[in-house]
């Protein structure tokens, strides 16, 4: 059996937390919609913190505003389904000190999380593993609520969960010792922790670069171009699955 017959009435969800984030799998979801897979992203904060100084002090409901505009456009450059935003408070995971509303915002963030999964029902579901990808405590929220939500509902769903990482030995520029990009001790990760290697094609990863080229509240253009060069140079992605099987694969069904 090929790939695209693999891909035949497939689904896939990302969840990720931040509008942008999606730039880990973006050229991944691109391929696999040609392939008729139904893709679906869903984003669970405003992106409100997000500020970025050529924007020359762009804040609050504006950017969040702007930054779901983004997020519309950057999900038709790669012919997904309308990305979801969830409209959760960015920061929510580690900038509330109250801890009775940090809870309120954890439950709701699960029963939105939940509805999403059955609702849409995905044969995959994509998010941060427990590095976050680079750590931020936004992305290690969101892939433990989805993660801990899928060990609760399976083996009652026939869908698998895989997270995206950093491989070391694909970037090594990022984890020499002069490098201040990545913290290696803590977010790399070794190539056999990473053994799924999704590939793309050059008019993925051109679908790509225009859609994080539409989040020009977050990068310059030179900044966007840079990512797209540097992560998706290699033509693949590379994920591994939530339980710790490491056995290589070159397609997500």
């Amino acid at each position: 059996m090929n790939e695209q017959q693999k891909s035949k009435g497939k689904s896939i969800l990302a969840i990720f937390a931040h509008p942008d984030d999606e730039l880990f799998v973006a050229p991944i979801l691109s391929r696999y919609v040609k392939e008729g897979v139904d893709c679906h992203l869903a984003i669970a904060t405003d992106g409100r913190f997000g500020m970025a100084s050529h924007m020359n002090g762009l804040a609050g409901d504006d950017l969040a505003d702007l930054r779901r505009k983004e997020l519309l456009s950057a999900g038709k450059e790669i012919g997904i389904n309308p990305p979801i935003s969830m409209n959760f408070a960015d920061g929510f995971s580690h900038k509330t000190p109250v801890l009775k509303t940090a809870l309120k915002d954890l439950s709701d963030l699960y029963d939105a999380v939940l509805k999403l999964i059955e609702d849409i029902d995905p044969s995959v579901l994509i998010t941060f593993g427990p590095d976050g990808v680079y750590g931020h405590p936004d992305h290690t929220t969101v892939g433990n609520v989805v993660t801990t939500l899928f060990q609760a509902m399976s083996p009652a769903v026939n869908t698998r969960l895989y997270y995206p990482g950093i491989c070391i030995q694909d970037f090594p520029e990022l984890f020499d010792t002069d490098s201040n990009s990545f913290d290696r001790k803590r977010y790399g990760l070794d190539s056999k922790n990473l053994p799924i290697k999704i590939n793309f094609s050059a008019d993925d990863a051109k679908a790509a670069h225009r859609s994080l080229s539409c989040h020009q509240s977050q990068f310059t253009q030179s900044g966007i171009d840079a990512m797209c060069e540097l992560f998706h140079r290699h033509g693949y992605v590379r994920f591994r699955a939530w339980d710790g099987n490491y056995e290589d694969g070159a397609s997500l069904f």
